[in-house]
């Protein structure tokens, strides 16, 4: 098993807002969020919260994303999700989100892997695409989207906080 994180301090930024906006995904609010690299990010079912299936869509560096993710993990700071493929595979995003006075600290992981030790002999398949080059961009990424992320709450507040 093995994990890309980043992490940065952001102005402005609330726990609350940031869940909200990732409980009530919408491809123009997406779209808007990063245009030209964020390409489509809406819910595939009818449920908010836990069990919430997503379908993202962007760039990151030169790779085009493509993602079916469902909610595992919910809390008023965080949001964790299982990417999925036919069946739930071994790889998750958890966002944590930790406010100050003004503003708060951006933690985005993401784990790929099996723990035990059958399971790990397949860590080597996953290396080739979650590279030190994907997880360089990855960070570059992320550096940028949670940058302007404030700008976007601020634009859509009564949509993202619905």
């Amino acid at each position: 098993m093995f994990t890309i994180e980043s992490s940065m301090y952001v102005p402005g930024m609330r726990a609350r807002r940031v869940i909200d906006f990732m409980l009530h995904p919408a491809d123009d609010l997406y779209r808007d969020w990063w245009p030209g690299t964020h390409l489509s990010m809406h819910a595939l079912n009818d449920c908010s919260g836990i069990g919430q299936v997503v379908y993202m869509e962007e760039l990151v560096g030169d790779r085009r994303i493509r993602m079916r993710c469902v909610v595992t993990d919910l809390d008023p700071d965080r949001i964790a999700w299982q990417f999925i493929y036919i069946v739930g595979l071994p790889c998750s995003l958890v966002i944590k989100i930790d406010d100050d006075d003004e503003g708060a600290t951006i933690t985005h992981t993401i784990r790929v892997g099996y723990s035990g030790r059958l399971g790990r002999l397949l860590d080597p398949l996953f290396r080739v695409y979650f590279s030190k080059r994907f997880a360089q961009m990855m960070s570059e990424h992320f550096t940028v989207e949670f940058a302007a992320l404030p700008g976007v709450l601020e634009r859509h507040g009564s949509r993202s906080s619905a």
